[in-house]
This record gives structure tokens, C-alpha cells and sequence, in this order.
């Protein structure tokens, strides 16, 4: 379920002095403040996924360490949002002191100093606004969280993970529906038909190995936006799909394959797909830790393959592979924003290293060879442990590639 918290009891953060108090009780986060910029300044800062994390740390220090009422106000100016994951994260973090501690939490947000792009929208669209107003909306909050949401450009639901898995097709045809409402205007019937695929597979994977709920966000803009100084309109789709557990992405295949014996890989459909990957680790056992390349990289990677699932003792079924769906979709998308984070690793989809070859196997290099060491650019490591795993996706279109695109 999405229970899990978003940051840890013992990774504190200092209260400088400088931290406001109102006399009605209240401790003020600062955006301006905390990034150490001037109050007059116009200076923009990126709001990140790293950015929730600080917040709460914060929210857990006043906690612990404050003797004061759990009453907080969020200020946020002169700030520009980097991805719709990072506000997903917010409202999970903002629900998760509500209800599990009692906060009161108020969140002002001035839209004029956010700077204008993509992501823009998150924030207007988000069940924190419910939050930017001068009263305790915190129940009304807690409401808006766990309501599902389907209009015209924004989609937004929490998934069961005690769901029957029969339900999975109905789920897609629902994500279909809104995708193929603005089909006629804007969205490719390809690209629908490939976010449908990829996101019904998210969805299964996440509750089947996480035994969590999923949260998918689907934002759809307007053709108002311009690529550098040419004259043609584009629209984005930013998706950000959540589940938050005890279980990081690569470990179910990682216990799968690595702790099992050879003689029963032998006896599924896909045995020697499994087999593969065991040669595969052993080949790249010697790059770990070469530039920052881990063992969970290797094994996150391998998850990913076509016909690969982290199931127990099933070796005759596998999914398509959510990459080969994510390239089809950045192909498509005249530019775009793709990252897997879990634990403290992250997994950029840098679409020149998704190709495959013969066989099916995506190498994460330009040779398209598994056996071979990735391109270790595709990784990077925030400074938080995400327990779970979230995806962000952000596909960028124009409307002649919706024209000819139907």
C-alpha cells in the first residue's frame, strides 16, 4: 500500500535559526530560504524528487525535535518543477504526515514566480491546491488523495494491489478511453495503443512483486508549447507512476535467478533467457562500482528484458519488456524525459541505447549487446532511498505528428 514513508527517523535535518515561527503556531518552510537565495531575488530554483526528501526530513524533525504542534506551512516561489514525479512524491509525502501524525499542513504556492514549462501544470492540477487555502483543509486533502480522477486532460488512480489480476484488461481499457478522447485532436491512436500496453504491464508488475498499491498520473497540456525558435505547437503527456514497498525493483528477479538452481532453469519456455542473464552477471561482475555501475543496476536492467518476470517458479511466461514499449514511445515523441528510480539508483532510458538485437536483448549500450558493460551515463544516484519503485515518463508531440500520426 502506499504506507511507506518517504524518508527515515534517523536522517535529521539541523532547523537553522533563521526558520520563521507565527504566533499562531506554525513553523514556515521556505523554498527561497532553504535554497539560501535572497527574498528579492527572481533567481529560479529546479523542484526535485531530492526536494521532497529534504521536506520531509524537515516535517520529521518538527516532529521529533520541536515541542510545538505539528502545524506547517510549505511556502514554494521562484521555483520551477523539473517532473511530474516530483510532485506525485509531494502529495504521498504531504498525505503520509497528515494521516499517519496528525499534521496540519498548509501549502502556499505563488504561481507567478514558477517558471513556465511543461511541468507547470503539476502543481495547479495536484490535490495539494485543496492545501493553498487559509484554513485546515487536511480532511478534504486526505479525500482528494484516494479519488480517482478522469476529465478531459488528467488522469489519476490508485490501484489495489489486492485486485484480482482478471481486472487488469478492464484497467486498460480505462486508461485507453482517456488517452482515445483527445485522440482526434492531439494523440496518436500508436502512441495510445503503446502507453496502454506499457502501463497496464507497470501496473500488474507493481502489485504482483511490490504486493503494493499503484498510483498512476496522467497529465495531458494544450498545444501551447514551442521547441527552441521554431514556429510548430507541441503538447506533452507526463505520466508518473508510483509504488512504494519493501521490495526495490530488481530484487525479485535478482533472488530468482541468482539464488536458484541451474537444473530447474532447464525446465520452463524461457530457461534459456534465464540462463543468459546468470552468463550476463558473470560478464559484468567486473565493471561494479566502475564509475558508480552497481549489482542492483545489473539486476534492474535484467527485470526489464522481454520475457523476464520475477515471479516464482514461473520460467514459461514473461512481459514484452517495458523498454522495447518506452523506445516505440520515444521514437515517436520529438523530445522526452524517462527515468526509473528505486533505492537510491536511477535508470535514465536514453532512447540510442534501447535498441535491441536479434534475440530480443537490450544491452543499455550502443553495441545492443547484453554480455557487454552498459553506458554507465544511463545511471545516476540521488542522495535519498526511494523504498519502492517509481517511474516518470514526460513524451513530447506535435500536432503534425498527431496529424499523420492517427
Amino acid at each position: 500500500m502506499l504506507d511507506y514513508k518517504l524518508f527515515a527517523d534517523d536522517n535529521l535535518v539541523h532547523l537553522k535559526p533563521f526558520t520563521p515561527r507565527r504566533t499562531d503556531g506554525f513553523v514556515i518552510w521556505d523554498f527561497v530560504t532553504v535554497n539560501d537565495r535572497q527574498k528579492n531575488s527572481h533567481e529560479t530554483k529546479l523542484f526535485t524528487t531530492a526536494s521532497v526528501i529534504e521536506i520531509g526530513n524537515f516535517l520529521n524533525t518538527v516532529d521529533k525535535r520541536l515541542n510545538l504542534p505539528n502545524k506547517v506551512i510549505l511556502k514554494f516561489e521562484n521555483l520551477e518543477v523539473q517532473d511530474k514525479l516530483s510532485i506525485t512524491l509531494l502529495e504521498i509525502m504531504v498525505f503520509n504526515f497528515i494521516r499517519d501524525k496528525g499534521f496540519d499542513i498548509r501549502i502556499e504556492v505563488d504561481p507567478n514566480t514558477i517558471r513556465p514549462n511543461i511541468s507547470e501544470r503539476s502543481f495547479a492540477i495536484s490535490p495539494l491546491k485543496i492545501l493553498n487555502e487559509f484554513k485546515d483543509n487536511t480532511r478534504e486533502f486526505l479525500d482528494a488523495f484516494n479519488r480517482s480522477i478522469r476529465n478531459v486532460t488528467h488522469f489519476r488512480r490508485i490501484y489495489p494491489y489486492n485486485a484480482s489480476p482478471s481486472v487488469l484488461s478492464t484497467w486498460g481499457d480505462e486508461i485507453h478511453a482517456f488517452l482515445d478522447f483527445k485522440r482526434k485532436n492531439a494523440i496518436p491512436k500508436k502512441v495510445i495503443d503503446q502507453l496502454q500496453e506499457l502501463l497496464v504491464e507497470l501496473i500488474g508488475n507493481g502489485i504482483e512483486h511490490s504486493k503494493s498499491d499503484v498510483l498512476i498520473d496522467i497529465d495531458i497540456t494544450g498545444s501551447t508549447f514551442k521547441l527552441e525558435d521554431y514556429d510548430t505547437l507541441y503538447y506533452a503527456i507526463s505520466i508518473s507512476v508510483v509504488n512504494l514497498s519493501y521490495t526495490l525493483y530488481h530484487e525479485a528477479v535478482k533472488e530468482k535467478i541468482a539464488l536458484i538452481d541451474d537444473d530447474l532453469l532447464l525446465s520452463g519456455r524461457n530457461a534459456s533467457r534465464y540462463k543468459y542473464i546468470k552468463q550476463a552477471f558473470q560478464a559484468h561482475a567486473q565493471y561494479f562500482y566502475e564509475q558508480k555501475y552497481t549489482e542492483q543496476d545489473f539486476w534492474t536492467m535484467a527485470g526489464l528484458q522481454k520475457s523476464i518476470s520475477g515471479r516464482e517458479n514461473n520460467f514459461q511466461s514473461g512481459g514484452r519488456g517495458s523498454v522495447q514499449l518506452i523506445k516505440v514511445l520515444q521514437s515517436l515523441a520529438s523530445n522526452n524525459t524517462s527515468y526509473l528510480l528505486s533505492g537510491k539508483r536511477i535508470l535514465n532510458f536514453e532512447n540510442e541505447l534501447l535498441s535491441s538485437n536479434e534475440d530480443d536483448w537490450i544491452g543499455f549500450n550502443t553495441e545492443s549487446n547484453f554480455l557487454n558493460k552498459p553506458d554507465f551515463k544511463i545511471f545516476s544516484e540521488p542522495n535519498f532511498n526511494l523504498p519502492g519503485t517509481a517511474y516518470n515518463f514526460q513524451f513530447v508531440y506535435s500536432d503534425e505528428e498527431a496529424t499523420h500520426g492517427n
